[in-house]
Parts: C-alpha cells; sequence; structure tokens
C-alpha cells in the first residue's frame, strides 16, 4: 500500500517538473511578446515623432488580384500604374482619370505614365478608349480586363 502513495508521489513530482518546465517556457516567450510590443511602441513613437502618420484604412483600400503582384511581365512603375487605375474603378472595369492627375498622385511624368500605359495595352492588361466630347475636347478611358470578383455567381 505504502508502495502506491509512493508510486503516486513520484509521479505527482514528475507533474509537478513539466509544470515548472512549462512556466519557464511561458515566461520566456511573455518576455518575447513583451520585447515586440514595446519595439513596436518604439516605432510608433518615432513615426509620430518625424512627422509620419502611421497608414490607415480610413481612405479606403484597393483589392489588387495576385495575379498582378505576380506578374514578370511588367515593371513595379507599371503595376503601381495599374493599381492606380484599379483604385478608381470600383465595381466597374472602367476608369478616366487624367495622365496629369495619375502623374501627380505618382510624382512622376505625364510621359512616364504614357509609356506604361502603352505596355499595358500592348501586354493585354487594359484598353484605351478615346472619348471625344464639345467638339475638339478629348479624354481617355480605360477599359481594365479583369474579372469581377463581386459577380453573382
Amino acid at each position: 500500500m505504502s508502495k502506491k502513495k509512493h508510486h503516486r508521489l513520484g509521479d505527482d513530482l514528475s507533474l509537478f517538473g513539466v509544470i515548472q518546465k512549462d512556466r519557464a517556457e511561458i515566461s520566456k516567450i511573455a518576455a518575447h511578446v513583451f520585447a515586440a510590443q514595446k519595439d513596436l511602441y518604439r516605432l510608433e513613437r518615432n513615426q509620430l515623432l518625424s512627422g509620419r502618420r502611421p497608414l490607415s484604412f480610413k481612405n479606403g483600400y484597393t483589392i489588387v488580384p495576385n495575379e498582378l503582384i505576380l506578374a514578370t511581365d511588367l515593371t513595379d512603375g507599371e503595376k503601381l500604374t495599374y493599381i492606380n487605375l484599379l483604385r478608381y474603378c470600383w465595381r466597374k472595369k472602367i476608369a478616366w482619370p487624367s495622365e496629369s492627375r495619375q502623374a501627380s498622385e505618382r510624382c512622376i511624368s505625364s510621359r512616364q505614365i504614357q509609356r506604361h500605359i502603352t505596355t499595358l495595352v500592348r501586354r493585354g492588361y487594359l484598353w484605351v478608349e478615346l472619348i471625344v466630347y464639345k467638339g475638339t475636347r478629348f479624354h481617355n478611358r480605360y477599359r481594365l480586363n479583369i474579372d469581377d470578383p463581386h459577380r453573382s455567381l
């Protein structure tokens, strides 16, 4: 009978050792989490002190197809031009921002926007339609070659 009690006491001691080991691991993890929180706080504070505000979704967001992100036949500038056009599309496949507006938003020249759009048209990512109104005034309308993720199935 005393053997059983001693055996149970031994089990309790080994369980106690496991619990102590788990506590030690938990305290290590907690220390890492605390350090990461301190780093994040320091980063946010530095951004505020430098005048740069953290990014937010207050001004909206744009859904970008992974196929575009992974496209190897486009440069980063061409991808950003396409994403900028996506920003104007909402649920439609049509956008009509002027080249000068796109250039000012991206801080590049209108000529560079023209080059990007020409490449996107050649590679089949979009089509450009010339819309004429009031006789001599015209603007471009861009029709993006994308599947609509919001269409009903």
